[in-house]
């Protein structure tokens, strides 16, 4: 059975209006509206077993479901590594059947913990990581597209076995083998469940970079989520950083970690809150690391002090570290990644995902990081 909607065809008629000697040409376009009714499937009903996910709307375009009306969100998801997860795992040579959980659509980074989607049906409109992977079934908002029935994705990450929702349960390794740990590692960094500061993440003036909600206000970032205004103490999580439906910048970050425009740079849009003494305030300087990498504006400056231009940049006192050799900036140490072997096999023992946020983190017997 398919879901029944009226095509509208929008016909132009143009009347065009040329100069004499057709130097210059009016164009005006009058759109006439022609409502033609007829079955149009803009979905196939799932099978019961699906628990309401309806995946593809056409698996060979990817154009999913959900894709028919939001198509902003449609046209930057089919260009991130999501779009592509199930043929990823295909060409990466270690394909098994229990990863396929993480690269379909199914009960694995939502709410839903029951089998459902691709487990429950081996249909392949439930191929890749599409929006219901993290926003849950959409059955119910397709049928009935109001505001309260919009399935929400989590913010917060789930980061052990027994969590349910969210990034963590895919983009984790409570087994313990060693296949990206990249909630293990965050949990484990002041950004995380670490922190030391978790009263910040709702404290009027610091919740724009201690908590996610906060962070994604202050940023202007405008999206909707689980737990929005509930007064959960999110941390800065996956999604904070991360967008999910778009690839404008390198690794689906919000903002570029190349950019050496403090207000532009994912990590110094925080960490440059105030890079000079405050007379008024017994706590100095804070958070003024991109400030500091960049030599801009930071540090104490004598009264009438005029920096020597032969070591100077355009003001700038800079070390290698904040020079166009380093081109990701704090990244290039902070969030270094590297594979751990055995020394003796070459076999396969730990992905360092950088998650830490440590340059140089703390390290086991067998090279991996341990806090």
């Amino acid at each position: 059975m398919f879901g029944d909607h009226r095509k509208l065809f929008l016909i132009p008629m143009a009347l065009l209006v040329l100069g004499a000697l057709g130097a210059c040409t009016d164009e005006t376009i009058i759109y006439e509206e022609i409502i033609v009714t007829e079955p149009f499937p803009l979905y196939e009903e799932p099978l019961e077993a699906a628990l309401g996910f309806v995946g593809y709307s056409d698996s060979e375009s990817k154009l999913v479901v959900c894709g028919n009306c939001h198509v902003e969100k449609q046209g930057g998801w089919e260009n991130t590594g999501h779009a592509d997860a199930w043929q990823g795992l295909q060409d990466s040579g270690g394909a098994q059947g229990f990863c396929e959980g993480c690269h379909t659509v199914g009960q694995m980074g939502n709410v839903i913990d029951d089998i459902a989607g691709h487990e429950a049906t081996g249909e392949e409109k439930y191929y890749d990581v599409q929006c219901e992977a993290c926003h849950g079934p959409g059955l119910e908002h397709v049928q009935n597209p109001k505001e309260a029935t919009v399935p929400l994705a989590p913010l917060n990450v789930g980061a052990d076995a027994t969590a349910t929702g969210g990034c963590g349960e895919c983009h984790s390794d409570p087994t313990g083998g060693g296949h990206h740990p990249f909630v293990d590692e965050w949990a484990q960094s002041r950004h995380g469940d670490a922190s030391t500061h978790k009263d910040y993440r709702e404290r009027s003036g610091c919740d724009g970079c201690h908590g996610g909600e906060g962070a994604l206000r202050a940023w202007g970032v405008n999206t909707e989520y689980l737990e929005k205004g509930q007064g959960d103490q999110i941390g800065i999580t996956c999604a904070v950083c991360h967008d999910p439906h778009s690839d404008e910048n390198a690794h689906q970050l919000r903002w570029p970690v190349d950019n050496r425009d403090v207000d532009q740079n994912l990590c110094m849009k925080c960490h440059q809150r105030r890079a000079v003494p405050d007379p008024g305030s017994s706590r100095g300087p804070h958070s003024p690391q991109g400030p500091l990498l960049l030599g801009q504006d930071v540090g104490w400056i004598p009264p009438n002090f005029a920096f020597d231009t032969i070591f100077a940049d355009g003001g700038a006192i800079r070390g290698t570290h904040g020079s166009e050799a380093n081109q990701e900036l704090c990244a290039t140490c902070h969030l270094n990644s590297y594979e751990v072997t055995d020394p003796a096999t070459g076999e396969f023992v730990f992905s360092a995902t950088g998650h830490l946020f440590k340059p140089t983190p703390c390290v086991d017997a067998q090279g991996v990081p341990t806090g």
